[in-house]
């Protein structure tokens, strides 16, 4: 049962983190009211969690090498803390502004690691037939973020804080496969070759560029379908159901790809090639190419919300098997640097003064264009299922020789 209090906790501070992250994008007309902002003072609040997340990520990185899930998630969720209660202190616009974005370069410092951690929990607590799934639970739950409220979060995250100060043990008593009981490259040493690794910064590119734009694209989406009539309230509940979709289909597709294990380049370029089906479809409604409708909008940003959920735990299972014997920390954190890279260069093109926020919109449906082929020429390798699912085999072989060696002793006997 310790696993699944492990997974809970994670799960739970993503989706706290991604509250925290995400918070200012679909409320975006009410801050301008509460506090003054422009939509360049957006941008900047939210770029400013993007620059540290990239700036902490050897931070995170280090921690859960180095120290371990417990300090990592000590550290994740104090500092969420803090993020939580730079929103509460007052309403002044000033100084509200200036705590704000304070919090939110906090809020970097967690993103470093609850973007890491959920492989080396799946790799660490879970064995070869459930790996992918705990890291769709864990890496999903970051989904559901978008509910909440202020104090609600400064709530929870103190409630967090507590429960990874009084038990959360980094790793279990027993390796839960024979992979996890090989000797992994030390930290200096896995980063060193981490970065020598071509397919590693394959892999990066074709996850990390598509998952940076579009986080930040679905952060500023009331701002590209208001002229369509769409107001606030409503690009909210059609981020909440993408939302709720995403995690369902993410949680069934990781569950399939554990029984799929070798398949997982073919599931992703299939759920890719949807991805930019629909991303094409709304790019054409918001150019009037298509006539544009309440009922497309909702379809297409659910379908793909689905789509692209579906295929995170599936890269970030590509890149540790790709990646082994490098700790899974090292992997999932330079994939968490390039998404947060690819996050700010999005933002920092939105600030360019007058530009119209059609771009991102074919910018996305580019990325996703170009990664398809890119991910057709990766060369996928499965070095952890390969070692574990060798020993279960042998283990089996060896079990059935002994019942067939059992029976034969039976009849000598009789």
């Amino acid at each position: 049962m310790t696993r699944w209090y492990v997974i809970t906790l994670v799960s739970m501070a993503n989706i706290l983190n991604n509250y925290l992250w995400a918070t200012w994008g679909p409320i975006s007309q009410s801050v301008y009211l509460v506090y003054g902002w422009t939509d360049s003072t957006l941008f900047w609040v939210v770029n400013v969690g993007n620059i540290t997340g990239v700036l902490s990520a050897i931070i995170g990185i280090y921690l859960l090498d180095v120290k371990g899930i417990r300090i990592s998630m000590i550290v994740c969720t104090v500092t969420m803390v803090m993020t939580s209660l730079s929103r509460i202190i007052t309403i002044n616009h000033r100084i509200a502004t200036i705590l704000i974005a304070i919090g939110q370069g906090l809020n970097g410092l967690s993103t470093s690691i609850t973007m890491t951690i959920p492989c080396v929990v799946s790799q660490r607590w879970f064995k070869v037939t459930e790996r992918t799934t705990a890291t769709a639970i864990s890496a999903l739950s970051a989904t559901l973020g978008a509910a909440g409220a202020f104090l609600l979060a400064f709530g929870v995250s103190v409630f967090l804080a507590v429960c990874c100060i009084i038990y959360l043990p980094s790793k279990p008593h027993h390796a839960p496969s024979k992979s996890e009981t090989i000797s992994k490259y030390s930290f200096n040493e896995g980063v060193r070759k981490l970065l020598r690794t071509p397919a590693m910064w394959h892999i990066a590119a074709v996850y990390a560029i598509p998952m940076g734009f579009y986080g930040n694209w679905s952060s500023i989406l009331d701002v590209v379908i208001s002229k369509f009539g769409i107001k606030q309230d409503e690009a909210g509940w059609m981020s909440f159901y993408g939302g709720l979709a995403g995690v369902a289909g993410g949680l069934f597709m990781g569950r399939m790809a554990d029984y799929f294990k070798r398949k997982m380049k073919i599931i992703v370029i299939i759920l890719y090639t949807l991805t930019t089906a629909m991303f094409t479809w709304f790019t054409c409604m918001c150019t009037n190419i298509i006539p544009p409708s309440k009922w497309a909008f909702y379809t297409t940003l659910i379908m793909s919300n689905i789509f692209i959920s579906s295929s995170s735990p599936l890269f970030l299972e590509m890149s540790c098997e790709t990646s082994y014997p490098i700790a899974e920390g090292v992997t999932a954190g330079f994939l968490g640097m390039a998404v947060n890279l690819g996050a700010t260069v999005f933002m920092c093109v939105e600030l360019v003064p007058n530009i119209d926020t059609g771009w991102a919109n074919w910018a996305l449906v580019a990325v996703y264009i170009l990664s398809i082929p890119a991910l057709v020429l990766f060369k996928a390798e499965y070095r952890k299922v390969d070692i574990d699912i060798h020993i279960n085999q042998q283990n089996n072989q060896l079990n059935d020789d002994t019942i067939l060696q059992n029976d034969a002793n039976k009849m000598s006997v009789d």
